[in-house]
């Protein structure tokens, strides 16, 4: 876990595959050691123990995602230094640099890099994500996450009502 934290804020997210493994590996390795320890005090099954723990992670990488599209959506206040630095490794811009020609890369980065001198930078930032289809692509893989979190769940075969409070917990991010 924190060497996931560590990478997130040492190296920047380049890729799709590197934002997921630095998510996988910070705030879903954390939230799948806080679930299996928590069903290893009821249980010492294999299958339920993996479970649990495939629960914690997809719930871990859910959060993530969900700090991700609220970073972004903070960006109509003034931008302060260190939110500018989370937009960067941030699962909607970083989709947008991966899945975009070089002139739109380019006018990304540059909006960024100037956000914290105006609104209108700013506002072109959102704009371009939006037009990118970024917020699509954060809103499928929060519903991926969640459906990945709960089938995990239903592996696990918790008892009411400790079912119904791990259900609403993935629903109601």
């Amino acid at each position: 876990m924190t060497s996931g934290q560590y990478q997130d804020l040492t190296a920047e997210a380049a890729t799709l595959e590197d934002y997921w493994r630095q998510a996988g590996s910070k705030s879903g390795a954390f939230f799948q050691l806080a679930c299996l320890a928590g069903a290893r005090l009821a249980s010492s099954d294999p299958a339920i123990l993996r479970a649990y723990g495939d629960y914690g992670m997809h719930l871990g990488l859910l959060i993530q995602v969900m700090d991700d599209l609220d970073d972004i959506r903070e960006l109509h206040n003034v931008l302060p230094t260190d939110l500018k630095a989370k937009i960067k490794r941030s699962l909607p811009f970083v989709y947008a640099l991966e899945m975009n020609p070089a002139p739109i890369q380019e006018r990304l980065i540059a909006c960024l890099h100037s956000a914290d001198q105006g609104q209108s930078a700013v506002d072109e930032l959102v704009s371009l994500l939006d037009e990118c289809n970024a917020a699509l692509y954060v809103m499928a893989e929060i519903e991926q996450q969640r459906q990945s979190a709960l089938a995990g769940l239903e592996r696990a075969s918790p008892l009411p009502p400790y079912k119904d409070a791990l259900v609403a917990l993935a629903r109601d991010l």
